[in-house]
């Protein structure tokens, strides 16, 4: 009797308890499955954000007179996108999904970039260096790199310059044909006098030739306003010019070189040229960069 109640038992355990329990972890995995998901995606993205990191060194690697740190940040990445404010909204859930001090840190960064604060970009790379999800390094090596980078920076150059409203990027947009036309005009009128020969054989000018190039400068400067279209580094740059000139000591190679960036800069304010391509012997067209 004793045995045939152990094999009842155990066939009421084979046909209730053992289903039950199946059901049980079925519907377990079955509740989370997407949260599962979720975590070896975020632990994958965390991987992707990992190894783009370690290229975020500055380009070039030293520091560049007149050419502001940010300029330096050369290249782009996926992450970069999903970190972006307009594009936070859709990817909500993904970014929820990620360890919240990998995008903090992460997000704090790109801020740091976009509001051109080179304090916080140098703060907040030492903390994404020295994570222990995402940190490398390689991280850690582009890190002091963008160190010295900083450290030669001017101070004017390093506190924050606001995100752009977007009262003022409507405003800029507004004004940009106005100011295409009239910076071309200005910029025509100029362009003869940068001419000081080519590389291989520049002018030689006397002292008074040189001032004479100087004074029509200053009168370009003054006419109909057209100091005021310069942007900040072209003026930097035409300033520069200036004092060339009026250095004797200057040669004529020096003064044409000058010359060579100051049309630079006006091609950058034209938007002919991007930054980027400063030191480029020929941009490409910009219907070809896409």
């Amino acid at each position: 009797m004793a045995l045939i109640a152990a094999s009842a038992g155990t066939g009421a355990w084979k046909d209730i308890g053992l289903p039950l329990i199946i059901a049980f972890f079925g519907a377990a995995i079955a509740a989370f499955w997407p949260w599962i998901q979720a975590l070896q995606r975020g632990r994958k993205f965390q991987r992707i954000i990992r190894r783009e990191l370690e290229e975020i060194g500055p380009y070039p690697e030293s520091p560049v007179t007149d050419k502001p740190w940010w300029e330096h940040a050369a290249r782009r990445f996926i992450h970069e996108e999903l970190f972006q404010r307009h594009s936070i909204p859709q990817n909500r859930d993904f970014l929820l999904s990620l360890n919240p001090t990998v995008v903090y840190q992460v997000s704090q960064l790109w801020i740091a970039l976009e509001k051109r604060d080179g304090h916080q970009w140098l703060y907040f790379l030492g903390e994404v260096s020295r994570n222990r999800r995402i940190g490398s390094p390689e991280l850690r090596s582009a890190h002091s790199k963008w160190k010295a980078i900083i450290e030669a920076q001017p101070p004017e150059l390093l506190g924050t310059m606001g995100v752009p409203t977007a009262f003022r990027q409507e405003a800029v947009l507004a004004r940009v044909p106005q100011l295409f036309d009239r910076r071309f005009d200005a910029y025509a009128r100029l362009l003869p006098l940068t001419d000081f020969g080519p590389e291989d054989q520049p002018k030689e000018l006397s002292p008074a030739g040189r001032r004479d190039i100087a004074y029509r400068l200053t009168a370009w400067f003054y006419e109909q306003g057209a100091g005021l279209l310069l942007s900040g580094r072209a003026l930097a740059q035409f300033q520069r010019v200036r004092r060339m000139l009026a250095n004797e000591d200057a040669s004529a190679a020096e003064i044409r070189d000058e010359l060579s960036r100051l049309r630079t800069d006006l091609k950058i304010d034209l938007g002919v040229r991007q930054a980027q391509e400063r030191n480029v012997a020929m941009a490409w067209p910009e219907e070809e960069r896409w």
